[in-house]
């Protein structure tokens, strides 16, 4: 809902800052946005129902056509805990978040969360999930419960286990109803990008996502890499978020999805699988391409064939061979802050 013009004198994000609650981290939230005005309005007016103190809030403009960086300047208007960037290009989720960690950090934010235009949360999930990263040594990365929306009693993700083997997220079904227990936090393999905190020091010896992606597996990337170097992924159930999927891109069968989902599920692999992997991975990725092809084939969807095709050809172009890979940590001028817990 739009705030009055009354309700527009106060902070968008919160309560004003006082006490001991100025004492509590430094948050910024990024929030990601190509030609999705209207859900990224509502995920605007949800964040006001937050009351953590100490957060800011980057609206990344990705390039849009459709007029939503004047309608989100005109109904949140910029203010110190508001501000905006805008890209005359469509970088993708990879590169657009990369453009809000930079200035984040750069303001001087000591956790970074990575939130999608099309999700809405649940009051208080962010102070849930900086009690857990602040309390728990060696975690760099913390995701919450995501529910399905409008059915939030389906699941979407409760953090992922991921095979290289099979190529198997090893974790409830999307769509699975939620049990609603009081599971205390886990650590999982990653968590998904629609809502994702990490810390300056993750930021600052892990480096950016990796722009090569554009869409999907970037953060599975990234919490791949931190985990390698010694980082805790760790999944919050009882911080909540609902999620609509496949705002931006329309879902599974449209060229876009099936273009990035084939060309990066084989550069990841090729990042992080070790040979032995590719034995078992192989023959299960040929019987999941082929099926989908089948699927476009019997639905005269002419251009998912083609996007699947281009997809696997990339892998032999030389931009494929020499992937530009993201700055590690010391080309970021991000250092870790003082006291980082390196172990427990």
């Amino acid at each position: 809902m739009i705030r009055s013009s009354t309700e527009r004198s106060r902070p968008l994000y919160g309560p004003a800052v006082t006490g001991d609650e100025a004492r509590r981290p430094r948050v910024a939230i990024v929030v990601l946005n190509w030609n999705g005005k209207d859900h990224t309005k509502a995920c605007l007016s949800s964040l006001v129902t937050d009351s953590y103190p100490s957060a800011t809030i980057i609206v990344v403009d990705n390039g849009s056509t459709d007029g939503s960086l004047d309608m989100l300047r005109r109904d949140f208007p910029e203010s110190a805990t508001l501000r905006y960037i805008s890209s005359t290009t469509n970088l993708g989720y990879a590169g657009g978040n990369n453009l809000g960690i930079v200035r984040a950090i750069e303001d001087g934010a000591e956790y970074v969360l990575l939130l999608n235009n099309d999700t809405l949360i649940d009051p208080g999930f962010l102070d849930c999930l900086v009690s857990v990263i602040e309390r728990e040594a060696r975690v760099g990365v913390v995701g919450p419960k995501v529910l399905c929306h409008p059915r939030r009693d389906l699941i979407f993700s409760e953090g992922e286990r991921y095979s290289l083997w099979f190529n198997w997220r090893r974790t409830i079904d999307v769509g699975a109803l939620d049990d609603q227990a009081d599971h205390p936090p886990r650590d999982v393999d990653y968590v998904v990008g629609c809502a994702i905190l990490v810390s300056r020091e993750f930021v600052g010896r892990v480096g950016l996502l990796d722009e090569t992606f554009f869409l999907y597996y970037e953060e599975m990337d990234w919490c791949f890499r931190g985990r390698k170097l010694g980082f805790r992924v760790v999944y919050v159930p009882q911080a909540r978020v609902y999620h609509r999927g496949g705002a931006s891109t329309g879902g599974e069968g449209q060229p876009l999805v099936e273009y990035y989902k084939t060309r990066n599920l084989i550069y990841f692999m090729r990042k992080h699988a070790a040979p032995y992997h590719w034995i078992m991975f192989v023959p299960v990725f040929c019987l999941s391409v082929t099926k989908r092809l089948i699927r476009a084939f019997r639905h005269g969807n002419r251009a998912a064939i083609v996007a699947i095709a281009h997809a696997l050809w990339w892998q032999f172009r030389p931009e494929s061979v020499y992937a530009r890979m993201p700055p590690g940590g010391h080309e970021t001028g991000v250092p870790p802050t003082p006291g980082y817990r390196e172990t427990s």
